[in-house]
């Protein structure tokens, strides 16, 4: 089948620009992972503040994973303090962007904007761009070049940034998961095991039904503005300025 489009979820990652990247390549700052609990209140708070920014109502409204995924994007931009890119959907079409783009000084761009790029990358995922990219996969001789794990070791030419400035953001909503029974009663928890992989994340309903968990992978030095960010942005007030 001929290529019909560019699928540049599998070109090379962005690299972080500057200085000190030989820091992290010598492990000075390893990467660790993190759960963050949502309460689908708390998630109704973000489709909120969505809507209020949008001019028009939007039809079909967007989904928890689309307001995850975005407040997710942006926190983890303002923890990073740095250049991020974002692969919006688990199967491809990446969105780049970089951080002046998603945060602009003084005034945060709003949610919204970070919600309708991830939009904007699924409604990408036609059936049409899938097919293409079988195409580009089976045309490939060394399977190994298309592995994520390629894209998990970018540790960039330096820079006060330091480790690997993408994220990846995979779901797990919606999967019968919790509906597995091995003999000792339906599972508490599930979740990926330690992930080892700086940005990466996933987005899982919750064993009760009522909210949802990300778990993600981040710069150990990271994780605590992230988990202070993660909360405090569902809380902030909104902002309100001619500038955003």
């Amino acid at each position: 089948m001929p290529l019909r489009f560019h699928h540049s979820e599998f070109d090379p990652p962005p690299l972080w620009l500057g200085t000190k990247a030989k820091a992290a390549s010598q492990g000075e700052d390893k990467a660790s992972d993190t759960l963050l609990r949502l309460t689908k209140a708390q998630v109704e708070k973000l489709k909120k503040k969505v809507r209020n920014f949008d001019d028009k109502k939007l039809d079909p409204p967007y989904t928890s994973f689309e307001v995850i995924t975005g407040h997710l994007w942006k926190c983890v931009c303002k923890a990073r303090h740095g250049t991020v890119a974002m692969e919006s959907n688990q199967q491809g079409c990446p969105r780049w962007l970089t951080v002046e783009t998603v945060w602009s000084h003084p005034f945060l761009k709003p949610l919204s904007f970070a919600v309708k790029n991830v939009r904007q990358a699924v409604e990408r995922m036609s059936d049409d761009y899938v097919r293409s990219a079988l195409a580009y996969i089976a045309q490939q001789k060394d399977m190994n070049s298309l592995r994520y794990p390629s894209h998990s070791s970018v540790v960039g030419t330096g820079g006060p940034f330091r480790g690997n400035p993408n994220m990846y953001i995979v779901s797990w909503k919606n999967f019968a998961l919790y509906d597995a029974d091995f003999g000792w009663g339906k599972p508490v928890h599930i979740g990926p095991g330690p992930i080892n992989t700086d940005g990466k994340a996933f987005i899982m309903d919750n064993g009760n039904g009522d909210g949802f968990n990300v778990a993600i992978c981040l710069q150990a030095s990271q994780l605590n503005a992230l988990n202070k960010l993660f909360y405090e942005d569902i809380e902030e007030k909104l902002l309100h300025s001619s500038k955003l």
